[in-house]
């Protein structure tokens, strides 16, 4: 057979073959494994366009639903309890998050004038095989109703990477710049906040951080925001976690000792 005719044979096969190996499929759920969002699924089981068990879905996104508790302690400073709530939904890269504190929920780093306050976060994200890019953008609803102190609506954009070094240790940073609003007798400056550290999966079901965290001030001559903080986060279930957080003050505008605690649940 001549060279000529066995030229389209040569170009389907090798088709076949590109095909073939460029399709990862470990699971054989029918996703290529670059798109499954459930990469173990068991082979009995049918599953949706990502990947995931149909009959277990609840939503065609994902919602997040956690409560907490700040407990802020201080020589100089009256001690503080704040109660906390975080919803966030995600559907494939886009996330719209409410809560009534702006903090990231994988990292937690600054609690800043919560008190009365609600945040409206939208944030997209960025996938590659060892790193994870998180652009976001909102604004703070402020409800305080004190006498000369009422503000209007901050506005604010932040950037979260997120590395995993290895199987255990992933590296993170977290920014974000806010456009502070005025009151009728402060104006507010607009300032940083910067949060950096690194975390370690101790097992499975257990994961702890430790991170610098940086909030620059925005009273005029004010001093700025500066503490250490130990998160940990502990899966009771596959949907189900708990989270405690330490954070330490370095100056008189910190508190001395922040403790946190958070319960939360994933449904989808």
């Amino acid at each position: 057979m001549s060279l000529l005719r066995l030229l389209p044979i040569i170009i389907i096969f090798s088709s076949i073959l590109s095909a073939a190996t460029s399709y990862v499929d470990y699971d054989l759920d029918g996703v290529d494994d670059s798109i499954d969002l459930c990469p173990n699924t068991p082979f009995d089981v049918l599953v949706d366009s990502r990947g995931c068990d149909m009959e277990k879905r609840i939503l065609p996104g994902k919602l997040l639903l956690q409560v907490g508790v700040n407990q802020n302690m201080d020589d100089l400073y009256e001690d503080t309890t704040l109660l906390n709530f975080f919803a966030d939904y995600s559907y494939g890269n886009w996330d719209l998050s409410l809560s009534t504190a702006n903090y990231n929920t994988n990292n937690l780093t600054t609690v800043i004038d919560a008190e009365d306050d609600l945040f409206l976060t939208l944030g997209y994200t960025f996938h590659t095989q060892k790193a994870t890019t998180k652009v976001m953008a909102g604004t703070k609803f402020a409800f305080m109703q004190e006498s000369g102190n009422d503000r209007d609506n901050d506005w604010y954009a932040a950037l979260n990477i997120d590395y995993q070094l290895n199987e255990n240790i992933n590296l993170f940073s977290y920014y974000s710049y806010t456009l502070s609003s005025d009151s009728s007798n402060i104006d507010y400056e607009n300032f940083h906040t910067l949060s950096a550290g690194a975390g370690y999966t101790i097992t499975p079901t257990w994961y702890s951080s430790l991170s610098y965290n940086y909030v620059s001030t925005y009273y005029d001559g004010g001093d700025n925001y500066q503490s250490l903080s130990w998160f940990n986060a502990y899966m009771l279930t596959s949907s189900v976690y708990l989270s405690l957080n330490y954070a330490y003050g370095f100056n008189d505008e910190s508190y001395d000792h922040t403790v946190s605690f958070a319960i939360g649940a994933f449904f989808e």
